[in-house]
Formats: structure tokens, C-alpha cells, sequence
């Protein structure tokens, strides 16, 4: 076998991949079943050839059984390289495509950087953009409120200067022909004169002056209420004296009689006097403004109230004049903010927009204008406050009024009885300084006034004739309480209502028949109440007429259906010789008074009341004697030797008045005797002490 040609070549190249499982089986077999044969040393006992050979066969089947174990790894590995190949050629192809991007993408970096300088460049100018816009948008924002505002202004101004003619020649109307005229008259005819000439809205104050003007008065001494302030007006805007002035030279002179004179236009001249109202020749009324200082009740409730805060609240009075002096101040600042901030924009450089000072400026200013419109608001609203808690004490101003013109009324009954506004702000100040024991607000007010009705009733009655005290009890009553009495009650217990040809008609038997006439008047005009009293029923009337206190015997039955008032109306007509202890009875009653006579004068007493500038006039009845009285008071007071009485006669008038004059130099009690023997004399020594007293203060 091995002899064969090409047998080496075929073992040496056997390839071992070429068998297959069934020879490799078979093979098997064989060697299991000639097993002794195919061992080495038995093979080789046969053959020195056939114990490799029989090894050459073992090691194919064993590599065999290799090979088809490895078989799968290698159709892996077989796969694997072909990946590898495949991979190989894609890298080469991926490296040439990348070396091709890289050069694009060196190209888009250049591309890209410029871009990006571009991009940067056009950043800085989209911010540059958004700065401006935001800086527009804060310049609008804050000028947005105002525009508002000075559009608002605007429509006001053009309303006023649509109006100023009108409103200048009502202010002018009211200077000319209102100056004397009373508050009430003021009032009317203004209403009248805006209703004519279609104006909704028109204050004379605020036309022709400032608050801060206001306040300058106010502080002078000049009252706040509105008559006082529309004087103040009417004399500071009246145009000067047009007299006829001649040039000589640089000065100007003017003809009077046959002189001469020096004129300077500065020059005022003011006239006062205490007749409510003087006659004025009609040529001298063109060149005269008569300017009325009367005191008004309006007037005089609004100086009362002021001197009420003042006394009971100072410190309402003191905010509210820092609140208007601020509140006048802020509109100063407001102004002149708004004057600033137009002159800014207008005198801005270049972009506005882009001046960032200029924006942060005008911020600060639309900062400021904000606080101080915030401000002023709250001012308002603290004025309106302020206000609420004044006005609490407008009652107790109001019935103070009211007490003032009641007893100027009497100057009607006695021009004796003339009582100056001096003395009752001085009672009212006193009343004033009472004891603050109440709680309450409502309380106080309540408690002064009813001590200052006490005071002025006793400083009035002081100052009467007896026989008129009652009088002014009942005026008093009337002035103070008119819800007492109804229609046509004051005018038939007055006797306003007199009696007419009343047809005969029979009365009840227990009426005087003296009194018929005026139980007739009294039953025409209430015929109602007339019904009511049953006057027919004489046995329910019997005590009535029959007693001496019959004010207090009226029916219970009939006294609950009518009123104090007219029970006195009843008394009067039907028992008036009882009418005077009703009147008292009434008077007392509805004053709340324990009595109505004054207590017994003082001299003392009366000192206290006085002021160093006020003579104090003593009315004494025939008899009555108070000069020792006084002498005792001055000896205590003043010492004796400075205390002087002269008794008035013939040649006691210069002595009068050279005593007056070192008396009231001197600080010296003078006494003057027996004045009723010169009356003439009065006025004289009336002007003269005035002239010594104010030359002395």
C-alpha cells in the first residue's frame, strides 16, 4: 500500500476536513473492533510502517472530532473576517468621506465664525433695540399719568378762560354793587347773577386769591368767615382814587379847594363808621366803595366756631392750617415740577431715548409728582375729616349766634340797650374756659350752652330796666326756641293781631266781660284750640276762675293737649292779671333757669368783666347811690390816691378832661358824676378817651 505512487502525497496532503461524520463512524468501528491491531507496539511488531500509519489514522479521526467541535467557531471566525473586510472597506470609504467633511466643516467653522461676529454684533444692537424700547416704555408709563393729568388741566383751562370774561365781571358786579350789601344779599344775588349767565360754578375767593393769601390773613386777625374774607377782597382789589392829577415837574400834585398839594399813588384813604347805613351823596358814590362790616349770623357762627376749636380743639385749628399751608405748598412744588419737567424735554440733545440721565431724571421727577399728587389727595381727605370733627361744635356756634341777635334786638325797645360784639365774644370766651367735666362731645356742647345762655341772660338783664327784664326773658325765649310757638301765637301774645267788628256772640258766664273782646280774637284765630278748651264747661273751669294762681289750675285734662304757650295765650286772654307770673313761669321754664331776676350787681364782681379800654356806665334809679361802693373797690384795687370823682356841671368839662388824660396815662381810676346833666358833652368825651385809651396801649 504504501508502495503505491503518490500514497505519501495523499497522507501527507490528506485533508481532514473531508471526512465525514459516517467515515469517521465507520473508521471508528473499525478500530473498536481491530482495536489490538491499531496498537502501537502490535502495529508495530507488523509493520514498521503501519504503527505510524495506524497513528496517522487515529489522530484524523481525533482532529476530526476537532474540527467538527470548532467547525461553528470557525464559520464565525469565517464571518467575522468577512465583517472585518466588509468593515475594513466601509472605514476606508467612511475615512475618505470624513476627510471630505472635514475640510466642509473647516469651511462652515469659517462660515460659523463669521456668522458668529455678525450675530454678535446684531445681539448688541437687538439689545441697544431693547434698551430704547424699554426705556420708551418707562418714559410713556411715566409721562402716561401726566398726559392724563395735563390733559384734564388743559380742559379745565380752556373751560376757565372760556368763562374768565364771565367770571371777571361777576367778580367785578359783586366789588361794585355787592361791597354793601349784607352776606344773605351777597348770596342771592350771586346765585341769581351765575344763573342768568350759565355758570354752574363760581367762588369769588379762590377767583381773586390764593389759600396761602388766606392764611396770610388769618393770621393778621382777620375773622375766616366768608363776609370777612370777601371784604378783604373787595378792599385790596379796588382800583385807587381817579382824581384829576396834574404833573409839575416829577411830582404829581392835586387842586384841593385852592391848595395845591403833593399826591402820592400809594395813597388810601379809609372811612369808618357805625351807622349800618350812611348816606353817601350821589356824586361822591362813583368814587367811594362802601365796604359792609355788619355782622351777619352766618358771619358771626363761623367766627364762634373758629374760637370753639380754638378753645375746646386747638389742635384741629393748627392741622388744618398746616394742611392747607401744605396743602398750598405741594401745588407750588407741583408746579414747578411740571414747569421743570416740560423744560427738560425740551431742551434734551439728540436721542431722548437714549439719555439714560434724562430718563432717570424725569423718573425722580414723575417720583416726586406721584407723592406729591398722593399727598395732596390725603390732605383732602384729612380736611374732610378735620372738618366733620369741627363741625361737631357748629350747634353750640349756631345758638351762640342766635343769642347775639337776640339781644340786638332790644336796641329797638331802648337804643340804651345797644350791646357791641366785643363784649359778647368776651362772654363767650368765658363761657368757653368752664370746666371740661362732660364725656362726651355732645355733653360739653350741651353743658357751655346752657352756661352761656345763663351768662348772657344776667349780663343782659343787668344792663335792663327792671321793668323790661321780662320782656327780654320772653324775647330771649322766642329768639332761642321759636319751635315753642306756632303760627300766629307770638303775633296775638305781641298784639300784632288786634281785634276787628266781630259779630256779637255769646261767651261762657265766667269770662269777664271785659275779656270777651279778646277771647274773640283769640277764638278767630285758633279756632281749633278755642274747640279743644271747652271753655263752655264752666264747672270744669271753676277753679280756674275762681283762683289767684289759676296758670296752675288749668284742667289736667286740658293742659295735656295744648302746649305751655298757649295756656299763657289762654291766661292772657281770658286772666291777664295773672299773664306776668305765667310769662315767668314760661320763661323760666323753657330757659331752664331756677329764676329769671339777675342776682344783685357787684361792683366787685363786675371789675373782673371789665377791660382797661371800656368805660363801664353805671345807670342808677333816683335814691340809689353806688359811689361809695366803687371808692372802697378803688381803695383796694388802686390805692385812694389814685381813685378820682368828679361831679359833672357847669365848667367841669376841661377838668374832665385833663383828669382823663392823666388817668389814663397813669394807669388811674376816674370816676364822672351826674353825666345826665351833659349829654352834649358825651360825644366829645367819648372821642377824646378813645384817642387817650389807644395812645396808652
Amino acid at each position: 500500500f504504501l508502495a503505491k505512487r503518490g500514497v505519501r502525497e495523499d497522507i501527507t496532503t490528506f485533508e481532514v476536513r473531508n471526512i465525514t461524520p459516517e467515515i469517521r463512524q465507520s473508521v471508528e468501528e473499525l478500530l473498536n473492533r481491530n482495536k489490538a491491531s491499531f496498537d502501537p507496539k502490535n502495529a508495530k511488531r507488523a509493520s514498521a510502517a503501519a504503527a505510524p500509519l495506524a497513528a496517522w489514522v487515529k489522530a484524523n479521526i481525533q482532529y476530526s472530532h476537532v474540527l467538527e467541535r470548532i467547525q461553528p467557531l470557525e464559520r464565525e471566525q469565517a464571518g467575522l473576517l468577512e465583517n472585518m473586510r466588509k468593515t475594513e472597506s466601509r472605514k476606508n470609504k467612511l475615512e475618505n468621506q470624513l476627510n471630505s467633511v472635514g475640510a466642509k466643516v473647516n469651511e462652515l467653522k469659517e462660515k460659523f465664525q463669521c456668522h458668529t461676529t455678525e450675530a454678535a454684533k446684531l445681539e448688541a444692537e437687538v439689545t441697544k433695540a431693547q434698551d430704547t424700547i424699554t426705556a420708551a416704555q418707562q418714559l410713556l408709563s411715566q409721562l402716561e399719568g401726566e398726559h392724563t393729568r395735563w390733559n384734564a388741566q388743559m380742559s379745565e383751562i380752556k373751560n376757565e378762560l372760556e368763562t374768565l370774561p364771565m367770571r371777571a365781571m361777576l367778580a367785578a358786579a359783586f366789588i361794585t354793587y355787592l361791597s354793601a350789601a349784607s352776606e344773605d344779599r351777597r348770596r342771592h344775588c350771586q346765585e341769581t347773577w351765575m344763573a342768568q349767565s350759565g355758570l354752574q360754578k363760581f367762588d369769588l375767593r379762590s377767583f381773586l386769591c390764593s389759600e396761602s393769601e388766606q392764611l396770610i390773613w388769618k393770621g393778621q386777625g382777620l375773622p375766616s368767615d366768608d363776609l370777612s374774607m370777601e371784604n378783604a377782597l373787595v378792599i385790596l382789589q379796588i382800583n385807587a382814587l381817579k382824581l384829576r392829577l396834574q404833573i409839575v415837574g416829577p411830582r404829581y400834585v392835586v387842586q384841593i379847594g385852592e391848595k395845591v398839594i403833593d399826591y402820592n399813588e400809594d395813597f388810601r384813604l379809609f372811612l369808618a363808621t357805625r351807622n349800618p347805613a350812611p348816606f353817601i351823596p350821589p356824586d361822591a358814590v362813583s368814587v367811594v366803595t362802601e365796604v359792609n362790616f355788619t355782622t351777619t349770623r352766618a358771619g358771626l357762627r363761623g367766627q364762634l366756631l373758629a374760637l370753639t376749636i380754638q378753645q375746646e380743639k386747638p389742635e384741629l385749628e393748627t392741622e388744618k392750617t398746616r394742611l392747607l399751608q401744605q396743602e398750598e405748598d405741594k401745588k407750588i412744588q407741583l408746579a414747578q415740577l411740571e414747569e421743570s419737567l416740560l423744560e427738560t424735554l425740551a431742551t434734551s440733545q439728540g436721542n431722548i431715548l437714549e439719555n439714560r440721565e434724562l430718563i432717570d431724571s424725569l423718573n425722580q421727577t414723575k417720583a416726586s409728582s406721584a407723592l406729591i399728587q398722593e399727598s395732596l389727595l390725603e390732605s383732602h381727605r384729612l380736611q374732610a375729616s378735620l372738618d366733620q370733627e369741627r363741625d361737631a361744635y357748629l350747634p353750640l356756634a349756631e345758638s351762640a349766634s342766635k343769642m347775639y341777635f337776640v339781644i340786638t334786638d332790644l336796641s329797638r325797645i331802648n337804643n340804651m340797650y345797644r350791646f357791641s360784639l366785643a363784649s359778647f365774644l368776651r362772654l363767650f370766651q368765658r363761657a368757653l374756659q368752664a370746666k371740661k367735666e362732660a364725656e362726651t362731645t355732645e355733653a360739653r356742647i350741651s353743658a357751655l350752652d346752657a352756661s352761656l345762655k345763663n351768662m348772657v341772660y344776667e349780663y343782659v338783664c343787668r344792663s335792663l330796666f327792671k321793668a323790661d327784664q321780662l320782656m327780654f326773658a320772653m324775647h330771649f325765649v322766642k329768639g332761642m326756641y321759636p319751635e315753642l310757638f306756632q303760627e300766629s301765637e307770638w303775633d296775638v301774645f305781641t298784639g300784632s293781631i288786634v281785634g276787628e267788628m266781630f259779630k256779637k256772640e255769646e261767651f261762657p258766664s265766667w269770662i269777664d266781660q271785659e275779656r270777651q273782646g279778646a277771647v274773640a280774637i283769640f277764638k278767630t284765630t285758633f279756632p281749633a284750640l278755642y274747640q279743644s278748651l271747652s271753655l263752655s264747661d264752666s264747672d270744669l273751669w271753676l277753679s280756674f276762675s275762681q283762683s289767684s294762681q289759676c296758670e296752675q289750675e288749668i284742667p289736667s285734662s286740658i293742659a295735656k293737649k295744648i302746649t305751655s304757650f298757649q295756656q299763657l295765650l289762654l291766661v292772657q286772654a281770658v286772666r291777664p292779671d295773672r299773664l306776668q307770673s305765667t310769662m315767668a313761669a314760661f320763661a323760666t321754664q323753657a330757659l331752664g333757669m331756677k329764676e329769671l331776676s339777675p342776682p344783685p350787681l357787684n361792683l366787685r364782681r363786675l371789675y373782673a368783666e371789665t377791660l382797661e379800654l371800656e368805660p363801664v356806665l353805671i345807670t342808677i334809679s333816683p335814691g340809689a347811690d353806688p359811689s361809695q361802693e366803687l371808692a372802697e373797690l378803688a381803695v383796694e384795687t388802686v390805692g385812694r390816691e389814685n381813685y378820682h370823682e368828679i361831679s359833672m356841671g357847669q365848667g367841669q368839662a376841661d377838668v374832665a378832661l385833663a383828669t382823663l388824660r392823666e388817668s389814663s396815662r397813669n394807669g388811674e381810676w376816674l370816676c364822672l358824676k351826674n353825666l345826665h346833666l351833659v349829654t352834649s358833652w358825651l360825644p366829645l368825651l367819648e372821642k377824646v378817651s378813645a384817642l387817650f385809651l389807644r395812645s396808652c396801649v
